[in-house]
């Protein structure tokens, strides 16, 4: 739904805390029921004696307070310049960079009794206190480090609001892009196989018999509740009545079929609107008509790229915009990233010149379940993972579980196991359909490689290695071969992704400041496990008519489990990474 009510006071046998504002003033703003969350807000700020205006009272206030106040007047400022009220929009991101001035003093002055040049101040006493006194430490660190980067990460998105002129954009417009670039599937997946495995034939045997009707209502509903559409339709349409009523505090009724149909009718959308009777999803329906280009090249198919588990949107947006003559799929489980990603999408014209971007669609539901129930097989032409999250941080670091897994044993939960992996194979073009992995954990890199050889060993010529040309700048580090042979082998690499794994850079991403959330973050040191610098990429193909056409590509390397071995192996070059870290070898 869009959260909870209105902004009327809370009970009193429950008070919110800092961060229960928060999600109730965001999921309001992402809404676009600006009203309700400026009620909320206020309801906050007298709760917690906040006063804008009275910066040295500001300055005395709690973090999380600050924090709050912070994101809650930037998603207020994103919400009103979604629906094109830009002196509100400015007016609360002007709040937003005064709030963060405050609180980066404070931060700073925090952080400053804890740690010097990014390393845990040593401790005093016994051996022991020492030891809890560094974990402290490193713990507070950790704390301050994220928080600060989340106030430089929120100060760049309220510059962005600052910096963006009016747009011509009319409510119907809003109206239609909302109905057509975010798909917000309820429910979703689980990553854990034990439960996939159980579940796989109870979905296989209910795949035809999907209510696709019920579907459309319930993707339309998603918007109208949870996305803003309610509201842009009262502006697009003054005067008419497309839901039966309204709950309390304004809160949007869920809707029916036949007033689904209305608003079909009144967005020029078709009644099948962008589901088909298999449950799957039309792509063409939902990237018809005008795109990002200077010539029409209608005749001529359109690629499909999707990102799994896309965040923030940065990357996604930044792929669309430099390549319009592509499509690309945005899928995140989380809906306030994928309001985020669809606001950036949305937001990104140049002094009112250029249109939102056409070729971007985002999506929220759970990647595999995505993969198997809404994209038609051999339809895709790459399939994107940046920075996915390993189950642990050193997962890979333990050969013996590598082995386990590439002979078929079991995994553990994390979103690239290995049904999803043989569902992304169904989705890409059989001919020339890619996947590609980044990642900054070489130990997660291992897992994942593992896992692939898991795939290949189950299912024949499911999966190929791509080699990469020496020219592309990226060099393979390891070769793991699932026996003793080349047929059945995965190629790790290390570089900067760029276009010859479909990764369009800029010059802003070859900067210092980096080109995305995990980039920036990790160039602060987060993370004791994930290189600041280095990029590990696994890249493979549906056959090896994808692999590339000109230049000398890599042979030779490691073994995972084979009797192969021609440089050190992946259990030499573990005890080496663990000595470095400080763990003990299995």
């Amino acid at each position: 739904g869009g959260g909870g009510g209105g902004g009327g006071k809370s009970s009193k046998s429950m008070v919110p805390d800092t961060s229960s504002y928060e999600y109730y003033i965001s999921l309001l703003s992402q809404a676009l029921r600006c009203q309700d969350a400026q009620k909320m807000l206020e309801e906050f700020m007298q709760a917690f004696h906040v006063n804008i205006r009275n910066k040295e009272k500001n300055d005395n206030m709690d973090a999380s307070v600050l924090e709050t106040l912070g994101i809650s007047l930037f998603h207020l400022a994103r919400a009103h310049a979604i629906l094109g009220d830009h002196a509100e929009a400015k007016a609360y991101a002007r709040k937003v960079l005064d709030v963060i001035a405050s609180a980066k003093e404070k931060f700073h002055d925090t952080s400053a009794t804890k740690v010097k040049n990014n390393h845990v101040l040593p401790a005093t006493g016994g051996k022991r206190g020492k030891k809890v006194d560094q974990i402290d430490g490193r713990r507070e660190f950790s704390n301050t480090l994220f928080r600060n980067h989340k106030m430089e990460e929120l100060e760049l998105n309220a510059k962005d609001v600052l910096n963006k002129s009016s747009m011509a954009f009319t409510p119907l417009e809003l109206a239609q892009q909302l109905s057509t670039k975010i798909l917000y599937f309820s429910g979703g997946g689980t990553t854990d196989l034990s439960v996939l495995q159980k579940s796989s034939n109870h979905i296989k045997d209910n795949m035809m018999a999907i209510d696709s009707q019920k579907q459309r209502r319930q993707l339309m509903n998603a918007l109208w509740c949870s996305f803003g559409l309610a509201e842009v339709m009262k502006t697009a349409f003054p005067g008419e009545s497309f839901c039966s009523g309204q709950l309390y505090h304004g809160r949007p009724v869920p809707l029916t079929d036949k007033e689904c149909s209305k608003i079909f009718k009144a967005l020029n959308l078709t009644e099948s609107y962008v589901i088909c009777n298999d449950g799957t999803i039309d792509f063409s329906a939902i990237f018809k008509g005008k795109h990002n280009e200077t010539s029409s090249s209608s005749s001529k198919k359109r690629e499909l790229n999707i990102e799994l588990g896309s965040g923030f949107g940065e990357w996604a947006v930044h792929q669309a915009q430099s390549n319009p003559s592509r499509d690309y799929i945005a899928v995140e489980l989380r809906s306030d990233r994928v309001s985020l990603t669809f606001s950036k999408a949305y937001l990104q014209s140049d002094k009112g010149s250029h249109p939102p971007l056409n070729n971007l669609c985002c999506v929220g539901a759970e990647c595999g379940s995505f993969l198997g129930m809404r994209v038609k097989p051999n339809t895709v032409s790459r399939i994107f993972v940046n920075h996915p999250e390993p189950p642990t941080q050193t997962i890979g670091a333990n050969n013996s579980l590598l082995k386990m897994i590439s002979s078929g044993g079991e995994e553990p939960a994390h979103m690239l196991n290995s049904a999803t992996l043989i569902k992304a194979a169904r989705c890409l073009d059989s001919e020339y359909g890619q996947m590609v992995i980044v990642t900054d954990n070489r130990w997660y890199a291992n897992l994942i490689c593992a896992t692939f050889l898991k795939v290949m060993k189950q299912e024949d010529d499911i999966f190929f290695t791509t080699p990469l040309v020496k020219a592309s700048g990226i060099r393979p580090i390891d070769i793991f071969h699932g026996e003793s042979s080349n047929r059945l082998s995965i190629t790790l690499y290390e570089g900067q992704p760029n276009e010859s794994i479909g990764h369009t850079t800029s010059h802003v991403a070859s900067q210092i400041s980096g080109s995305t959330y995990f980039d920036r973050l990790w160039r602060k040191g987060a993370g004791n496990h994930a290189d600041v610098k280095k990029r590990f990429i696994i890249c493979v193909s549906r056959s090896t008519k994808a692999r590339p056409q000109q230049g000398k590509s890599f042979t030779d390397g490691n073994v995972v489990n084979g009797k192969d071995n021609k440089s050190s192996s992946l259990v030499k070059r573990n005890k080496k990474a663990k000595k470095k870290s400080g763990q003990k070898h299995d």
